[in-house]
């Protein structure tokens, strides 16, 4: 590579494979043109055809054919109109344009409109073995747990998405955002989305990174972060510009790193020739994961950012009031299906006319939510804060179990617990009992206490925070207990994490009990026939403000908010 190239920039497109995109287009038009003249003998009528589908048409060979011969592609992948598979239904506001990768061979943005290909099938002298081996693979999990992830290797010649439909970018306001797992050398540079124009020179647009940096370049003018994102750690990257004000801002898991303005005025309308995805056409090629990769043409405010980064889930127990199965939709942009039984939804019990969730037997209902990995850029912190209300609990009870699995380990794996929330010191008499948290670690339980008593069928806000050897239990936005202990297990973003309220039996999940993964030292019988109620669960990738879990408690429409304090600036 010339030493003196500009990593963000996008160098000449190679001429040959936009000439065979132009023969092609001439071929299929002269093919048309032919087969209407009814004086060609039959002959050429058979030999035209034949030479069209297996000459012509390289792009058909089906990626996942074993055979070297050619046969047409799937129809996805040649025009996009019928999925493969139905893409999931994320609760991320207003995306314009949105790749999920979820359905594995197919390289759609979810609303079929900038649908994309795999650079290589646009290389007519590749036979299809050779093509197979260039094609980019998926892999499970993604972020979210839930889904797929595109995996490009840069050492593969041609492994890159190219799209057939280009969006516009040219003065255009728009927020790029997507998940990353790079794994990429020092000094390396790597292109996630690429524009070219037919005016060639400094009139192109650019979002990549270079020496694990990110960086966005629109004209002829960059910005970038000063912070290195870190291989092979998922990490939210999100690149903005206005076109009213021509600045650009750069955010990785929320945060804002990097902020500038073009130097130079916008150019006139420009006529786009090539756009790319995980390279800049052949140049820079990207090298990991990249997941939801979501363009909005708007400057997303800087909450619903942070929100996309860390908020994991959230399930407000809305929607079909006679389908209890809509209990399960998480309502955060992660879309996080969760799991259980014997649930119910009750409309009314904390807001008017607002669903909750009731697990009808402590000892038989369960509700879970898992697959949540935590971030490096937050120190692998998390919280999560939810409603709860407890109605004929005679004995002690268990309410809420976090467990955590690596990664990499089988299905059936047995989970490590890291905290379980308890009701005990129950008193019929008085109407009172106690919220208490156990924590885990390599040296076993620690404990925690309320200071306030809870009464039964009344509602409570709860939250937890978690940092480093510090644990923080708010009883309606008051601190009511807190722990600080180096016993504790350690958490990376290799690890993913699970909620569960209630106490699953034996068979319901691995076939384990989770009362017997977070043990207690001593044996308490369990409350039988009791009923919890719950609202408005929430798991974050962060630390919880003190003000944002008041905000939670005061039911504010926009809690995150309240995470930057008077003096942060306004981006």
């Amino acid at each position: 590579m010339d030493p003196d190239y500009n990593p963000m920039s996008c160098p000449p497109v190679p001429v040959n494979q936009h000439e065979r995109f132009k023969q092609y287009r001439q071929r299929k038009i002269i093919f048309i043109i032919l087969i209407s003249i009814t004086v060609l003998s039959m002959l050429l009528i058979v030999i035209i055809p034949c030479v069209y589908i297996f000459v012509i048409k390289p792009r058909g060979i089906n990626p996942f054919q074993s055979s070297t011969s050619f046969t047409p592609a799937l129809s996805t992948i040649i025009n996009h109109k019928e999925p493969v598979c139905v893409h999931r239904q994320f609760g991320i506001i207003t995306p314009d344009i949105l790749y999920s990768f979820d359905c594995l061979n197919v390289t759609d943005d979810i609303s079929g409109t900038y649908n994309g290909f795999p650079a290589a099938m646009s290389q007519t002298e590749l036979d299809n073995e050779t093509l197979q081996r260039m094609l980019p693979s998926y892999v499970t999990p993604d972020y979210s747990g839930q889904g797929a992830a595109l995996k490009l290797n840069s050492s593969i010649p041609y492994q890159y998405i190219e799209l057939e439909h280009s969006p516009k970018f040219a003065n255009q306001t728009f927020t790029i955002s997507a998940w990353v797992k790079p794994d990429l050398s020092a000094l390396s540079l790597a292109v996630l989305l690429a524009q070219r124009y037919k005016n060639g020179g400094d009139h192109f647009f650019a979002v990549g990174i270079i020496d694990r940096r990110p960086r966005i370049r629109v004209y002829n003018t960059y910005t970038e972060t000063s912070v290195q994102l870190k291989n092979s750690q998922w990490q939210y990257v999100t690149y903005t510009f206005s076109q009213s004000d021509l600045s650009m801002a750069i955010r990785i898991d929320g945060l804002l790193k990097a902020y500038g303005t073009i130097a130079s005025p916008q150019y006139g309308e420009s006529q786009i020739e090539t756009t790319t995805i995980g390279s800049a056409a052949e140049f820079n090629r990207y090298n990991g994961l990249i997941d939801q990769l979501l363009i909005a043409y708007r400057v997303k405010n800087r909450v619903d950012i942070l929100d996309e980064a860390t908020l994991v889930i959230c399930y407000r127990f809305e929607g079909d009031i006679a389908n209890n199965d809509s209990l399960l939709n998480d309502s955060s942009a992660n879309c996080i299906r969760a799991q259980g039984a014997n649930l119910s939804r009750v409309v009314g019990s904390r807001r008017t006319g607002q669903g909750t969730l009731l697990l009808n037997d402590s000892s038989l209902s369960y509700f879970q939510s898992s697959g949540f990995a935590l971030l490096y850029t937050h120190n692998y912190t998390y919280s999560y804060a939810f409603w709860i209300s407890i109605s004929n609990a005679s004995s002690n009870l268990i309410l809420l179990h976090i467990t955590m699995n690596d990664e990499i380990s089988s299905s059936n794996s047995i989970s490590t617990c890291l905290a379980m929330l308890i009701i005990d010191k129950i008193d019929p008499l008085n109407n009172t009992m106690q919220l208490s948290m156990y924590t885990y670690g390599p040296q076993g339980q620690n404990l925690i206490r309320s200071n306030v008593m809870m009464r039964q069928s009344t509602w409570y806000h709860i939250a937890v925070v978690s940092i480093i050897n510090n644990f923080d239990l708010y009883l309606n936005a008051v601190l009511a207990g807190s722990l600080n202990t180096s016993n504790t297990f350690q958490i990376n973003n290799e690890q993913r994490l699970s909620l569960t309220i209630g106490n699953p039996s034996n068979e319901s999940i691995q076939n384990q009990s989770y009362s017997l993964m977070c043990h207690l030292n001593q044996k308490q019988m369990f409350s039988q026939g009791s009923s919890i109620a719950v609202d408005d669960l929430r798991f974050y990738a962060r630390q919880l403000k003190p003000k944002e879990i008041q905000a939670l408690t005061d039911d504010v429409y926009s809690p995150s908010s309240w995470f930057y304090s008077e003096n942060d600036n306004l981006l």
